[in-house]
Parts: structure tokens; sequence; C-alpha cells
């Protein structure tokens, strides 16, 4: 019988030890049976689940949340654990049944990589980022042409976190420094190219040839024990002999001044025609930054110019030309943007920097995609606004806006008004809508 038991049987010699079974020879317990009924039933439902297909359904179900794992499509539970932020930047809110809301997105602490924020005019973008400017704790620097940020969140921040504020036009910031005073070729070549942007130009040539004039100036700057910068914006705006005369008094300096006018004399240089039109370029590139000289260039340090550890003391700047205005003074605000990025790659200390930038486009910070690429690991969150992907394929071509998107992990994109931005959301995401409060 206890071979008919099988694993039963050990119940059965538990419950004779305990003097709560007992039988004899003619009067056995017929126990046994029920005991054996379920030894037999169990082997049976054991062969099955051994034996039986497994349920095709469950299978595609598990296959399925594989490559969705892999695709980094997560369960809303999943989301909401890895991403739910208290301080930091905002992507979206999400209710669950019952709970209150809660927020996601690029985490303040130990979150990682740059947003995109993507929504035609009136479509919420600024409520976007007025949230993240109550929430982010730390350093922050915010092109914002319509100055609503400003109005909204600038007494809030110091009163939250504590740092100063400083608002361009208003403030000053000793952009010279930032590019080491155009003694370094490649700090020169990037001021260069923010201030007279290149690849706005049909014939580029005559703006890169004004690159001799930048490394003359940054000469005769270091000599006279002058803002470099300052001695540019100046040099744009006067004659250009005179200029050229001036400059070829500092001896490191006549060469590059050689250089532009192709071996000429100062006396001589209206006969070289490429050397007058490269000229022609860089005065009307930089004659629009005069009127801020004072912003980008000021004569000695002050209680208004930006500190160089601004991000250290938690400080907020925001840059609040008017849209306007930044069709003429969108090179000096790509410029100082990227002058303060470049800084932060150089300190030891990776202290938590937002960079967020409204209208983009306008700005035409034209290497935001190397700076997506490298300044993340200095503790760098890029924050970018767009109206429609057209925007971004106009100033950085289609592998441009294509890096951008794929350079930023974290998008929020608002219900387009165009079709190209519509057949871009539909190519990343699907084609079904479905409507969800955030």
């Amino acid at each position: 019988s206890a071979l008919v038991m099988g694993p039963f049987g050990l119940l059965w010699r538990i419950l004779q030890a305990a003097g709560l079974l007992r039988e004899t020879i003619r009067e056995p317990n017929l126990l046994w049976l029920v005991l054996a009924g379920l030894n037999v039933g169990a082997a049976w439902l054991l062969g099955k689940l051994l034996t039986s297909e497994p349920d095709p359904l469950l299978l595609q179900q598990r296959r399925q949340q594989a490559i969705e794992e892999a695709q980094g499509r997560l369960s809303p539970a999943a989301i909401q654990a890895k991403l739910r932020i208290a301080q930091g930047v905002a992507a979206a809110q999400l209710t669950a049944t019952g709970k209150e809301a809660m927020t996601l997105g690029v985490d303040y602490a130990g979150g990682e990589g740059h947003m995109l924020v993507m929504g035609p005019t009136r479509s919420g973008k600024g409520l976007h980022l007025t949230q993240t400017l109550l929430t982010w704790p730390g350093a922050a620097i915010i092109v914002d042409p319509k100055g609503e940020q400003f109005a909204r969140t600038a007494g809030e921040r110091q009163k939250r976190f504590g740092g100063p504020i400083y608002r361009l036009p208003g403030s000053q910031v000793h952009l010279a420094y930032y590019y080491d005073n155009l003694l370094d070729r490649d700090s020169l070549f990037e001021l260069h190219h923010h201030l007279l942007r290149p690849w706005q130009s049909r014939e580029r040539i005559f703006a890169d040839k004004s690159r001799a004039l930048f490394s003359a100036a940054a000469e005769y700057a270091r000599v006279h024990r002058l803002n470099p910068l300052r001695v540019l914006l100046d040099m744009a705006d006067s004659d250009p002999v005179q200029v050229l005369n001036a400059l070829e008094g500092v001896a490191a300096a006549r060469k590059h001044v050689r250089l532009f006018t192709d071996g000429l004399p100062p006396a001589k240089y209206y006969d070289n025609r490429f050397a007058t039109s490269a000229y022609g370029t860089f005065t009307t590139m930089l004659n629009g930054y005069q009127k801020h000289i004072d912003t980008i260039a000021p004569r000695r340090n002050g209680p208004a110019v930006i500190p160089r550890d601004w991000a250290a003391r938690g400080a907020t700047i925001y840059v609040t030309y008017s849209l306007n205005d930044l069709q003429g003074v969108g090179g000096v605000v790509a410029a100082v943007m990227a002058a303060l990025m470049r800084h932060q790659l150089r300190q030891p200390g990776k202290e938590r920097v937002l960079f967020a930038i409204d209208e983009l486009p306008a700005v035409g910070l034209h290497n935001v995609t190397n700076y997506l690429a490298t300044v993340g690991g200095a503790g760098i969150t890029l924050l970018l606004y767009a109206q429609a992907i057209s925007q971004l394929r106009e100033l950085y071509g289609a592998e441009g806006t294509q890096s951008i998107l794929a350079n930023c992990a974290h998008q929020v994109w608002y219900p387009p008004a165009d079709i190209e931005t519509a057949r871009v959301m539909a190519e990343l995401y699907g084609t079904t809508y479905r409507a969800t409060p955030t």
C-alpha cells in the first residue's frame, strides 16, 4: 500500500505515529484508498504539465514583452519606476486610479540625457518650461525671447533655491575670456563661427577669410592689454585702411594682416577685391553687434559681470532678447551659450546645469549636435524647444536634424500644426493616436 500511496505514504506514517490512525490485518483503514487516489491524480497532473503544449497566447505575450523591452518600450509601471522625479526636467504627469499625480522626466540628481520639446505656437511649451524651472534646483541658463519665463520664475527660483539671478541684456559677460582671448586657434574658430555665421552665406569663403582679422585683433589686444572682442567690434565700425595700418603696428599681428590682404600693404587694400569683399562681410555681420559691446565686452569687472563660477553658485541666467532682436543678435546669444557650456566642460567639479533654449532655430546654435553628444558627462542637460521639424531641417539639414532626434533621449511632442512634423511623429511612434491628460 505504501508503494501505491507514493509520497502520501509519509502522511500515513505520521498519522499512525500520532495515534490518529489505527488498523489491523482484519480491520484495515480504508484511508489508504483516498491517499492512493491523490497520488494517481498528482502523477497524472504532472504528466499533463510536462507533455502539454504551452499556451500560444501566453508565449506571444511574453515574446512581445521582450521585444518591447529591447526597443525601450516599457510598461506603464516600469516607466513610472524609472522616470518618476521630484526635481528635474518634467516630461509628463500621470495619474493612476486612486493615486496622486506623479511627474515623469529627467531626474535632477541622477537623470541622464537631453530633452527635445516640439510644438507649434501656443501649444503649451512655455508652461512646460515654467514647470521645469520651478522644479530644477541647480544652475540654469534660459533663452527666453518673450521674457515670460523671467517674469514667471525669476523671483520664485531665488526664493526657493537661493541662487543669484542675472539677465541679458542688463548684466554683462566677459565673452573673450571664455574663448581664451582668441589666442587659442580652436577657440578663435568657434567664436568666428558663431559671430559671422558663415553657413548662412552662399559665398562663405569671404567669412572664412576674415578669420585672419580675428587673429590680428587678438595679437593687437594682447600687446595693448585690451579686450580683443571690443577691438574686433571697433574694427568693424572703422575705416578698413586705418584699421589695417594700426594692426600692422604690432609685429605679431602684421603677418595676419598680410595674410588677409594677400601680401599687399594696407595702402593697396582696395586693389584686392577678394579682401574688400571679405572685409565687407566682416563689417556687415559684426556691425550689428556694436550696440551690445558693453554687454559682451565690458571694460572692467563690476557687480554687473556674471562671475566665472556662476554654476557653482547655483545662478540663473535669463537671455531675454526678443525674437526680432535675435535675427540680428542671434550670433551673440549663440556665442554666449556656447561659451558657458565650454567653460563647464573644463571644470573639475561637474555641477548640474540646465541649458534651456526656447526657439532654438531663431538662436541658431549651429553646433548643437556636437554639444548634445559631448556635454552630458559634464552634468549638463540640454532642453531644446522648436515649433516644427521643418525649422530644424532648414538650419541643420536632414542629417543634423536626425542627429538631434537621436541624441535627445527624452522627447515631448505636442499636437502638430504641419504635416511634416506629423509625418515624423508617425515614423517615430506609430500612427495610433490616444489622448492622454497631462
